[in-house]
């Protein structure tokens, strides 16, 4: 399934989930114009306040049928300006619920895609003080990678991911919290492999 967020951007990676909808699969790039509606609907609710107004009028047009992958994009720029960050992305897992107190993790695989143009994901819930003292994300990144088998140990001497996963650990116990540039720092390491991390909150 696709799952089609707007998100209100607070930081690179890190924002207010504003509305999200889900749509089946599509089987080819022609089928792109079903995003564009459901991002669409989502963004009818803002399209008030947007400086651009043909950012919605473009998206709200049904007859409009040949969307392209650039034609997304662009609207994710132009949205971008104004302050929202788009995220299209491909799931396997129903989408979680989150409640006030949560923060749903978002790891975005940016080397694998959907018929080609659109990144797969899987998303964390967790508690919103977890992620704040940043031990939770420690933990999702520990689990993510191991499933997925980066520097097999049967083959690779050292393990710069686990390395660098012990020292945030260290650190946690020690400082009682994470230095922002370590984790900026674990950001630029896993962008290394495809990947990006997005934490979105219901506020």
């Amino acid at each position: 399934m696709l799952k089609v967020r707007l998100i209100k951007s607070r930081y690179s990676d890190y924002g207010q989930l504003l509305e999200s909808a889900t749509i089946p699969d599509i089987e080819s790039l022609d089928d792109l114009f079903l995003i564009a509606r459901a991002l669409g609907s989502i963004l009818r609710n803002y399209a008030s306040g947007l400086k651009d107004p043909n950012i919605y009028s473009v998206l709200a047009d049904e007859s409009i049928k040949n969307w392209t992958i650039q034609d997304l994009e662009s609207i994710q720029y132009l949205l971008g300006k104004e302050g929202f960050q788009v995220l299209i992305t491909s799931e396997s897992s129903e989408d979680l619920g989150m409640t006030e107190g949560q923060v749903k993790i978002i790891i975005v695989e940016e080397n694998r895609r959907t018929l080609e143009v659109i990144p797969q994901a899987k998303s964390i819930v967790m508690d919103k003080k977890v992620m704040v003292d940043s031990i939770g994300i420690i933990d999702v990144l520990e689990s993510y990678f191991k499933d997925e088998k980066y520097f097999d140990e049967k083959k690779f001497v050292n393990n710069p991911l686990k390395d660098m996963l012990e020292q945030l650990t260290e650190a946690r116990k020690v400082l009682g919290t994470i230095n922002p540039s370590a984790m900026a720092r674990l950001n630029r390491m896993i962008s290394g492999f495809g990947k990006r991390l997005l934490a979105v909150s219901q506020s």
